[in-house]
């Protein structure tokens, strides 16, 4: 079980190198185990060439584009199969073209939870400085409250609970859903996250079990390093990574202006084989 996955262990970061013969297999499993893997191509191909690799020998099929992005206010600008994520003033995106710090969140603001299953992100270029993306074992955490605090634990697969809200200017849309929901085969499908998007919806009985359920999993990402762990990506690193699963976020970075920091992202709708 994904959840069970202990992030202490250094190794589990190091790049596997994508022209291995082994590679991809090596992958495979460590996806199925711990959620995440980071393949390195030396020859640094071009991001489309990449992820079409990565999307086909991991048997991702085709990279799926986000409902809020299929709008027709949004299609034109963030509604290719690819997504450039690199810093740019006046950029028009609260997340892609800024260099700020990123919290907690899941992929696919207005989709179901769990639809998108799996997100790559291919390194073309590392910033100057900062820009880690660090990875948060979420159902690792939600099975432990579930174990101390049951009713805090329930509250956070209330299909009501959270919304998330567009923050894209002129955007005016929400969906609502669990926080968790129990998947088949046993693991925890996620919409954990902390930024700006996040509105809460709890019933009066549930405003105190809501936010003990807020409260642990602050003190757990806080204390616990099991349930974390950081990356930094490099010139053809490619991380992919359970989005159903995990939750993630980014640091801020500094850019230097003739080589700003540039990573690509897609998003599959199936789970790595």
């Amino acid at each position: 079980m994904i959840f069970e996955s202990d992030y202490t262990d250094y190794r589990l970061s190091n790049p596997i190198d994508a022209a291995s013969p082994t590679g991809f297999l090596t992958a495979a499993t460590q996806l199925r185990d711990h959620g995440f893997a980071i393949l390195h191509f030396p020859d640094t191909p071009k991001p489309e060439m990449a992820l079409a690799t990565v999307a086909g020998r991991l048997s991702l099929g085709e990279p799926i584009i986000p409902l809020l992005y299929q709008k027709k206010s949004t299609r034109q600008d963030f509604g290719g199969s690819y997504a450039d994520i690199t810093a740019k003033r006046n950029g028009g995106h609260p997340v892609f073209t800024s260099g700020e710090a990123q919290g907690w969140h899941t992929d696919g603001l207005l989709d179901e939870i769990g639809s998108i299953k799996t997100t790559l992100l291919y390194c073309v270029r590392p910033a100057a400085e900062g820009g880690h993306t660090t990875l948060l074992n979420s159902g690792r955490v939600f099975h432990e409250l579930r174990s101390s605090d049951p009713e805090a634990a329930n509250v956070l697969t209330d299909p009501s609970i959270l919304g998330r809200r567009s923050t894209l200017p002129g955007v005016d849309a929400e969906s609502r859903g669990p926080v968790f929901k129990l998947a088949k085969g046993g693991e925890y499908l996620t919409r954990y996250g902390d930024t700006a998007v996040q509105c809460w919806y709890p019933r009066p009985e549930q405003v105190d079990p809501l936010r003990r359920a807020l409260e642990y999993f602050k003190r757990s990402i806080a204390n616990d390093p099991s349930v974390t762990l950081q990356v930094l990506l490099q010139s053809g690193d490619c991380l992919v990574f359970r989005n159903d699963l995990l939750s993630h976020s980014r640091d801020a970075f500094r850019d230097d202006p003739e080589q700003p920091r540039h990573l690509v992202r897609a998003l599959h709708g199936n789970v790595p084989r």
